[in-house]
């Protein structure tokens, strides 16, 4: 017995083929069991939204430089649904301020991580900035992550000039001069670390340091040989003069680009 069907074609009925309508009813019935599974699931049917750790695998293709999470463990060694740190792609870790809850939805907890990762920062960089005198830089360096030294870095840079224009307007006509012979000193401490046996991250964070160094040095040097004007640092007493607004400028264009360097918000960029 046949029959046409919606297409048009013919074909036989099932009550002609048991075996064909038995198997019919059971894809039916699984068919059946997997709506019914896409429907009570969270995360429209695999499951995975959830569970953190299959998702973190992941991550890389929403932030640009957070590669991987570090979980809480269990006594048996299985991970659980709280975060302890983030690593980046170059896989340097960083602590979070405190643990991140990856409970619940996966567009909830991401959220949380990202919030965790930017209170993390914000809560490092200030205390980079207070610790940058209490030991050599080079010292100082390994002691916080790429991102936040080099933020840290380019802060005590521009205070450091402000300082030095101020010893300038109370007198000390060599201030620019004596802070040039700083920079120069510190950027031989760093070269010399860059001979020595470093981890690869380290390596890359004090290249990349290096390299905004050397600028923040040119940037001082040519004050100095073009002399920018004593008066005219003089004229202006807070330290503003047209070289150095030309100089800061020049310094962020050329720093931005530079992997490493985040500016303009509290996202985790790594080495």
């Amino acid at each position: 017995m046949s029959c046409v069907c919606e297409c048009g074609l013919h074909k036989l009925c099932p009550d002609t083929q048991p075996g064909v309508q038995e198997d019919t009813s059971r894809g039916s019935s699984e068919g059946e069991a997997q709506r019914r599974g896409r429907a009570g699931s969270p995360d429209g049917g695999s499951g995975n939204g959830v569970h953190p750790r299959p998702v973190s695998r992941h991550l890389s293709k929403l932030f640009d430089s957070l590669c991987k999470l570090k979980f809480r463990l269990d006594a048996n060694g299985k991970p659980l649904k709280f975060g302890l740190g983030m690593y980046s792609k170059e896989d340097e870790y960083v602590d979070f301020d405190k643990e991140c809850d990856l409970s619940g939805q996966v567009e909830v907890w991401l959220n949380r991580v990202l919030d965790r990762m930017c209170a993390t920062l914000r809560h490092e960089i200030p205390e980079a900035v207070v610790t940058y005198e209490e030991k050599p830089r080079e010292q100082w360096i390994f002691d916080y992550p790429a991102q936040v030294a080099l933020t840290c870095t380019q802060i005590w840079w521009t205070t450091e000039v402000g300082m030095a224009f101020g010893r300038l307007e109370e007198g000390y006509e060599n201030a620019i001069k004596d802070y040039n012979k700083k920079q120069i000193s510190q950027l031989n401490a760093l070269i010399t670390l860059l001979i020595g046996n470093l981890s690869p991250g380290d390596r890359m964070k004090i290249m990349t340091i290096c390299t905004i160094d050397v600028h923040a040095r040119d940037v001082v040097a040519k004050m100095i040989i073009a002399k920018a004007g004593e008066p005219r640092w003089r004229r202006c007493p807070s330290g503003r003069g047209l070289d150095w607004g030309r100089g800061l400028r020049q310094g962020l264009e050329t720093i931005r680009p530079v992997k490493g360097s985040s500016f303009h918000c509290l996202l985790f960029s790594g080495c």
